[in-house]
């Protein structure tokens, strides 16, 4: 079960940048952004199996949330020190 919350997390990286996409027609696609999001979502995914989340059927929709929360949530802090250090 605990590989499984690394896969979540990725899934909801892989759903996070196909709504990024979806969101911004006509601007070019950014492989980098895609990369690092789903990098991020890795990494999410990765400290949740560390600290042993465990996953339930009732909980994978909320735990989608969460991960989809945290994936706004640090990438947008990211983007805030990079841009704070140009």
């Amino acid at each position: 079960m605990g590989i499984a919350t690394i896969g979540i997390a990725l899934l909801m990286s892989v759903i996070y940048v196909i709504l990024g996409v979806a969101k911004s027609a006509g601007e070019q696609f950014e492989p980098v952004k895609a990369v690092s999001t789903v990098l991020l979502g890795l990494l999410i995914g990765v400290v949740m199996y560390i600290s042993g989340q465990p996953i339930t059927q009732a909980g994978i929709t909320e735990q989608l949330a969460v991960y989809g929360g945290l994936l706004y949530v640090f990438e947008n802090i990211i983007k805030a020190v990079v841009r704070r250090r140009r």
